[in-house]
C-alpha cells in the first residue's frame, strides 16, 4: 500500500494544474492598464481637440488669423476695402477680399461694405450680402457664398 501525502498527487500533477495562470495573469494586468489609459486618453484628446480646434476663435489670435485668411479666396490683389457693415477685423477682411475680387471681375476700383463677420471662414455654404461702390460712382450688391471650410468664397452681383 502507498501513503499518500496531504497533497494528494505527486509534483508533476500539480505542476499541471497551474498551467495558463501566467497567461491569466497577463490578461488581467492588460485589462487593468486599459482600464487606466482609456479614459485618460479620452480626457486628454477632449482637451488637445478644444485647445487647436478653433485657434481663430481665441480673443488673442483675432488679428493674426485675419490677416493670414486675406488671402485665401478668390481675391488676387487689387483695391482697398470699405468700412461700412461691421466693425469686427473679420468684416473688415471680408471688405478687402470683396472689394479686390470685384475689381478683378470689372476692371475698376471699388470699396465694399459687408454684413458683420463673426468668424472668419464660416461654414461651407454660408451667405453674406456686400455693397459695392465702384470707381464711377455705380452702386452694386454682391454675395458672398463660402465654398468650403477653409475661407474660399465666389463672389457674385445679384
Amino acid at each position: 500500500m502507498r501513503a499518500s501525502g496531504t497533497g494528494g498527487g505527486s509534483v508533476r500533477s500539480m505542476r499541471g494544474d497551474e498551467r495558463g495562470g501566467s497567461a491569466i495573469e497577463a490578461a488581467l494586468l492588460i485589462a487593468a492598464i486599459a482600464v487606466v489609459m482609456l479614459p485618460a486618453l479620452f480626457l486628454l484628446g477632449r482637451a488637445v481637440d478644444s485647445a487647436f480646434g478653433k485657434p481663430c476663435e481665441a480673443e488673442e489670435l483675432q488679428d493674426r488669423c485675419a490677416v493670414q485668411g486675406a488671402g485665401a479666396g478668390g481675391s488676387r490683389g487689387g483695391s482697398s476695402g470699405g468700412s461700412g457693415g461691421g466693425s469686427s477685423a473679420y468684416t473688415a477682411n471680408l471688405e478687402t477680399r470683396v472689394a479686390s475680387e470685384v475689381s478683378n471681375q470689372t476692371g475698376q476700383s471699388s470699396s465694399a461694405s459687408c454684413e458683420k463677420q463673426d468668424t472668419p471662414t464660416p461654414p461651407r455654404g454660408t451667405t453674406a450680402t456686400c455693397n459695392v461702390q465702384l470707381a464711377d460712382g455705380s452702386t452694386a450688391v454682391y454675395q458672398v457664398q463660402w465654398t468650403d471650410d477653409a475661407g474660399t468664397f465666389v463672389v457674385e452681383q445679384v
